[in-house]
């Protein structure tokens, strides 16, 4: 009988408890974690054994023995029209831009009628002026008694003064005319821009009212006086343009025929020049044969002094001091402190 209660009380339970009515022991979750313990990730670099070369490099502006700068006087006139870029090829002669000339051009076609009115006014007054005096010189030749010719002969006295009197006030008008005319036409020529020179258009103003036309076939490579005291003069370059390669030697200005500024320069002979190249101009300074060497990058400074960090064995980090040697691209010679393959952290 106790066991029947027993199975019928455990059988209960399991229904209850399958029901979800009785209470079940909540779920244990982990405690929250106060603080990550920090791991260090190092990258390496491992000393080398190679050439080191130290290559001086400088960038140097081309400078054309020859140049001459074109711009509009008049301010107030607006630009009609600019033929040129930058980098076009002119000849002597050829048009690089306009102002806006209309209303100056009407202006001076006025002013060329009303000279040459005035010169026919001039010409016509003179032949008028001839034709009353002989005349005058006429009626004195038919004039016998003396007083008539007295009074003949002063009146063409007053006919001369009245004539010269006459022609130069028009000679003064015409004159007046003449060198408003001039003047009128010189503002129209300045209106319009053009080359004096065969060359390439070297620089245009952002305005565009200004442009320099430079002759390319014969100019200098400057290099500026803040690089110059890297490229001893007599150096031997090596110059390059694009795919273009040259070699040459650093003048000094006197040598260039230039004035002295601290600059040097170059006198390329086959580069294909542009009023817009910048020339790299390089020379190899320095060379250490099968050194060691190590990335730059993993270089240190501490107390003045060069050093690097490598990791010890007890997994922290160590300086150790390094002397070097000749400085290439990117790397540097390691005279002492350092062995072959040895692991240099180059960052953390």
């Amino acid at each position: 009988m106790k066991v029947r209660a027993l199975t019928m009380s455990l059988a209960l339970l399991l229904i209850l408890s399958g029901c979800s009515l009785l209470p079940r022991e909540k779920e244990r979750r982990p405690a929250p974690i106060l603080q990550q313990e920090e791991r260090s990730i190092y990258t390496f670099t491992a000393v080398r054994r190679g050439d080191v070369v130290r290559t001086v490099r400088a960038t140097a502006q081309v400078l054309p023995m020859q140049s001459e700068v074109l711009s509009f006087s008049d301010d107030s006139a607006s630009l009609a029209a600019v033929f040129v870029n930058l980098g076009s090829k002119v000849r002597t002669g050829d048009v690089l831009a306009k102002l806006e000339d209309a209303a100056l051009r009407e202006q001076v076609l006025d002013l060329q009628s009303e000279t040459k009115q005035k010169d026919l006014e001039r010409t016509y007054r003179r032949t008028l002026d001839q034709i009353e005096l002989e005349r005058a010189q006429l009626a004195l030749s038919r004039s016998y008694d003396a007083a008539s010719r007295a009074a003949q002969t002063q009146a063409i006295q007053a006919l001369e003064e009245s004539h010269a009197a006459q022609e130069a006030r028009l000679d003064l008008e015409y004159e007046a005319l003449s060198q408003e005319l001039e003047r009128q036409e010189a503002k129209l020529a300045g209106f319009t821009l053009t080359a004096g020179m065969d060359g390439v258009v070297s620089r245009i103003a952002p305005d565009r009212r200004s442009y320099t036309v430079s002759d390319l076939t014969d100019c200098l490579l400057r290099i500026d006086s803040k690089l110059a005291p890297d490229f001893p003069v007599g150096t031997e370059v090596t110059v390059r343009l694009d795919d273009q390669e040259e070699l040459c030697k650093v003048l000094s200005a006197a040598q260039a025929g230039q004035e002295p500024d601290g600059s040097v320069y170059l006198r390329p002979r086959s580069l294909n020049l542009s009023a817009s190249s910048r020339c790299e101009v390089s020379y190899v300074a320095e060379t250490a044969v099968d050194a060691l060497y190590l990335s730059t990058a993993a270089l240190r400074e501490e107390n003045g002094k060069s050093c690097v960090y490598l990791l010890g064995e007890d997994g922290l980090i160590t300086t150790r001091p390094v002397e070097l040697g000749v400085v290439g691209d990117g790397i540097v010679q390691i005279l002492s402190g350092l062995s072959l393959d040895e692991q240099v952290i180059l960052s953390y």
